[in-house]
């Protein structure tokens, strides 16, 4: 990787570091995964942000203001601000409110994102909350992804 900037963001419960890195989508679990071999947790970004290039002013110098404000990520399936939410959705939800997390991929594994069994519980407790029915924190450790867990929830009966 060439370029990256990091900042701290306020998600409204405090400060959180978002990474911006110039390399493709694809690339971002492979660079988590990296990132914690070498960095404490606390040093760790809750949200990379992949770029096609750091953007610059016109003194060549990086413009902070032209950097995507992150977001939750959310595929394309999800449903519009006047339908209710997707268990995709749902499910992505409960993970960026625990891990105060600006950005979540659908495919990263939960513990790959600094999440461990104490907030795994929490997750559960939003879920069956959300969709009022019991979720067994056991299959959340065993479909690890919002998509496996949101796939899961879709064609079980629990």
């Amino acid at each position: 990787m060439a370029q990256a900037h990091v900042r701290a963001f306020n998600d409204g419960s405090g400060p959180i570091l978002v990474a911006y890195a110039v390399t493709e989508p694809g690339n971002v679990p492979e660079l988590r995964a990296y990132l914690a071999e070498r960095l404490p947790a606390a040093m760790r970004p809750a949200a990379i942000t992949p770029l096609e290039s750091l953007p610059l002013s016109t003194s060549g110098k990086l413009d902070q203001q032209a950097l995507p404000i992150p977001v939750l990520r959310v595929p394309e399936e999800s449903s519009s601000p006047d339908s209710p939410a997707t268990t995709l959705e749902l499910v992505a939800q409960a993970w960026h409110a625990v891990l105060k997390a600006d950005q979540v991929d659908p495919d990263e594994n939960f513990f790959d994102i600094d999440g461990h069994s104490m907030l795994l519980v929490q997750v559960q407790r939003r879920l069956a909350d959300s969709l009022q029915r019991r979720v067994p924190v056991v299959e959340l450790f065993t479909h690890p992804t919002v998509r496996k867990m949101a796939t899961y929830l879709d064609s079980s009966g629990t």
